[in-house]
């Protein structure tokens, strides 16, 4: 149970008929209906039929009321869960001890002494009452209500005499916020309670008896006041809000909202400026490294929107460019203007205008170009259509995703005409050859022999007796000098067509006589074609069917030492022949490894210069 403050709730007291219990109970609640007209919710409402000592006529009913614009006083979250509090009104609290024994009167004040709260006996019966008062005119205006009060019950002048004696000896103690009562009273105290405390605490003490006292009487219904309706206690948001909906706690959470707005943003800025300055420092360097932030910015900013990559713009529009388009003339404007002038020549089964249709359409694909528009004259005779095609770039920085039939970057152009380049991968796969020994080396050979070996003057005599006296092609070595054979056979590096053939020879089981000295690697010095048998050009022919150059030879192999003594006329003769050799014959042929080196060892002749 808690006790409301004084002035907290309001009372009243109805003269009821003489009836029974059960008719004066309704008679009671309709008259408090009729009063109150639903201003006061239920649960905040009591009422009892007073006692028969109370009235000398009839009966009496006496009402309590909470309003709800009355805050509640705070509760202790140590309740059980289960447990609601009940509230008692002071008034209540002063029948209870009236109908206990007290003769009165019995005052009770508020700490502001704005309410005074007192119940005493009358003539007509008992008289209860909450007043509020002027503190400024304080004790006056107390004798002042609680005389009007009892002159209203009927109260002649001795009695009023009397009454005032006694409220004046009251009141010095409700001064120091406790009960008012006279000293007969303070002494009765003890007997009718059972209590003996001295006169200081039932002053402090004397209200919580009074309610406990109607709490286990008859008039128990006035101090079960409930905060709000019987049922769950409220958790702490519903505590907030219903002490929110009170009007001193509402106004008291504006005037703080109103402070913490006004004083709010300056104090937040100001922490965060000084947070700020703590942070960066100095502030001018910062204001104008951000300042030259800006401006590279707004600069890039402006390139972007100007400025375009051209390098990157003419390699889209070689990818979108099919073959059998060949361009004359191309203008690359900075006003977003692209202009091609040239040639679309029958490709791929399709005509001319038909290429140039898929150009448009890769153009557009691309989302780089835009508002394509094209003009082409009559085809001639070979089908070729003179074309002038003008486009609008769009998105000079896109980066489109081309396949890989019109990304050159993935497959150039000479891959797709004429096949992936096998040289690298030949040369890749080819065994080194093992280092000779110094004794199996060859000398070197004379001018005269360089000479005659570089015109092809000696191209099908035979072998002499002795080894050294003529030297082998470069890049062979005979197998006369090595008085031992290999027991691992070498491959080289570059093999001849002139290789092959002294290979096919020797599988064929034809086992040539070793004529003064000479062995069967011998054979390799010959040409082929030279003597009886099959040419190597027959070969070739058979490994490339296809190859329309069947009688073309290339030219004979150089040694290094025949290379280093032509002059340049005889090194551009030679380049020339090799160039042309490298041209004709087929990408697998093997003979265009030997004629890619040798086609290297001249370029670093001629660059070389001399003579």
């Amino acid at each position: 149970m808690v006790l409301l403050p004084t002035g907290r709730a309001l009372c009243r007291t109805l003269e009821l008929p003489a009836a029974t219990a059960s008719q004066l109970e309704t008679a009671l609640r309709l008259q408090l209906e009729t009063l109150q007209l639903g201003s006061v919710p239920g649960h905040r409402t009591a009422a009892a039929v007073l006692p028969e000592v109370f009235a000398t006529e009839g009966r009496l009913g006496f009402a309590t009321e909470w309003p709800l614009s009355e805050s509640t006083p705070a509760v202790p979250r140590d309740l059980p869960p289960d447990g609601e509090p009940c509230f008692a009104g002071d008034a209540a609290c002063l029948v209870a001890l009236l109908d206990a024994g007290l003769q009165g009167p019995l005052l009770l004040a508020s700490d502001d002494r704005r309410a005074l709260t007192f119940a005493m006996r009358a003539p007509k019966g008992v008289v209860v009452r909450c007043s509020r008062l002027d503190p400024t005119e304080w004790p006056g205006c107390a004798e002042a209500a609680v005389l009007e009060s009892a002159v209203r019950a009927g109260a002649d002048e001795a009695f009023l005499r009397a009454l005032l004696a006694q409220v004046r000896e009251a009141l010095p103690h409700v001064a120091d916020a406790g009960l008012g009562c006279t000293e007969s009273d303070l002494a009765r105290l003890p007997d009718i309670t059972g209590i003996g405390e001295e006169c200081e605490w039932w002053r402090a003490h004397a209200t919580a008896v009074g309610a406990a006292l109607a709490w286990f009487g008859p008039l128990r219904t006035l101090v079960s006041l409930r905060a709000q309706p019987k049922g769950e206690r409220p958790s702490r948001v519903g505590e907030w809000l219903n002490r929110l909906a009170e009007p001193r706690f509402a106004s008291r959470l504006m005037a703080a909202a109103l402070i913490a707005i006004a004083i709010g943003p300056p104090l937040v800025a100001g922490t965060r400026l000084l947070l700020l300055k703590w942070k960066i420092g100095d502030l001018s360097a910062r204001e104008y490294a951000n300042q030259a932030h800006r401006q590279r910015v707004a600069l890039y900013a402006e390139l972007q929107r100007r400025a375009w990559p051209m390098g990157k713009l003419l390699g889209d529009l070689a990818c979108v460019t099919p073959e059998g388009v060949d361009w004359e003339d191309v203008n690359l404007s900075q006003d977003r203007n692209v202009s091609i002038q040239g040639f679309a020549r029958p490709h791929d089964k399709m005509n001319g205008t038909e290429v140039l249709l898929k150009m448009e359409r890769q153009m557009l694909d691309s989302r780089i170009f835009d508002r394509v528009q094209r003009k082409w004259e009559a085809a001639d005779g070979k089908g070729t259509v003179r074309f002038q095609m003008s486009a609008t770039v769009a998105r000079p920085t896109q980066r489109p995703n081309y396949s890989a039939e019109q990304d050159f970057g993935k497959k150039s152009l000479a891959e797709r005409r004429f096949g992936p380049d096998k040289s690298d991968e030949t040369e890749a796969n080819t065994e080194p050859v093992a280092p000779p020994d110094r004794a199996s080396l060859p000398s070197e050979p004379s001018l005269a022999d360089a000479s005659a070996e570089s015109t092809g003057s000696a191209d099908t005599e035979a072998p002499s007796a002795k080894p050294a006296e003529n030297p082998a092609p470069s890049g062979k070595r005979p197998s006369t000098l090595s008085s031992k054979p290999s027991s691992k056979p070498v491959k080289s590096e570059r093999k001849s067509g002139s290789d092959a053939v002294a290979a096919s020879e020797t599988s064929g089981g034809e086992a040539a006589p070793a004529e003064g000295g000479e062995s069967k690697g011998a054979r390799a010095t010959r040409r082929p074609g030279a003597s009886g048998g099959e040419s190597g050009l027959a070969r070739r022919s058979e490994r490339n069917p296809g190859s329309s150059d069947t009688d073309f030879k290339p030219p004979e192999p150089i040694s290094d030492a025949a290379i280093a003594a032509m002059t340049l006329e005889e090194v551009k003769t030679t380049l020339s022949k090799v160039s042309e050799a490298r041209q004709r014959l087929p990408k697998e042929d093997p003979e265009q490894v030997r004629l890619k080196h040798e086609f290297d060892k001249l370029m670093g002749r001629l660059r070389g210069g001399g003579s």
